[in-house]
């Protein structure tokens, strides 16, 4: 004859403690999946953007700006700028070959001619000749024209170089959005197809019905 083994009575205390332990022991192994899983998809911190800026520099050479005022605000523009002095200087009219730069903005009464190169000889004869009006830019004579010294020479300069800095600020800031926004498409565009693939499969099948 087999002996019965006693039933196993268990006081309301023990009951809540076997429980309690196995919901312990549940949410430790959950936690320890959790754990592993959050790990396995940390991300390497991204580089910092170096956000330093180098500015631009410049080494200008004296008796290289003819300004010139008085211009037409109305029919005067870069072009008759330059088809007016180009052969006094004895440059090109091609502005990529001519090595001059025509620095006026139309509607403005006022310019400036910057050389690559001083000429001196050139340049004195230009400014003599808008002077008396022998030479006239979109057919009107100019109000006043002289090679840029000293202080007003330097200040140009400056003006320019803060041109330049300012117009490489503006740029380096759009290269840097543009970085920012394919990054940022690039980390929800996995979402995105995920979730364009199970709306696609629930169209299907409410289209069954």
């Amino acid at each position: 004859v087999e002996k019965m083994r006693p039933p196993r009575v268990f006081h309301n205390g023990d009951r809540d403690n076997s429980s309690a332990r196995k919901n312990n022991k549940r949410k430790h192994d959950n936690n320890d999946d959790n754990g592993k899983e959050n790990n396995s998809n940390e991300e390497a911190p991204a580089h910092e953007e170096d956000n330093k800026f180098e500015p631009v520099t410049l080494e200008w050479s004296k008796g290289c700006v003819i300004s010139i005022s008085g211009l037409s605000t109305t029919t005067c523009d870069r072009e008759s700028i330059r088809e007016a002095v180009s052969d006094i200087l004895g440059v090109s009219t091609d502005v990529k070959t001519s090595g001059m730069y025509v620095d006026y903005t139309r509607g403005a009464s006022s310019g400036k001619l910057r050389l690559k190169e001083s000429k001196p000889t050139e340049m004195k004869e230009l400014v003599e000749k808008l002077n008396n009006g022998s030479v006239k830019i979109a057919d009107e004579a100019v109000g006043e024209a002289k090679v840029l010294e000293g202080d007003e020479e330097e200040a140009y300069w400056k003006d320019f170089i803060g041109f330049l800095n300012n117009r490489k600020k503006m740029r380096d800031e759009e290269k840097r959005q543009n970085k920012r926004q394919r990054m940022g498409h690039g980390r929800h565009g996995r979402g995105g197809r995920r979730g364009g693939r199970g709306g696609g499969r629930g169209y299907m099948r409410g289209s069954r019905r």
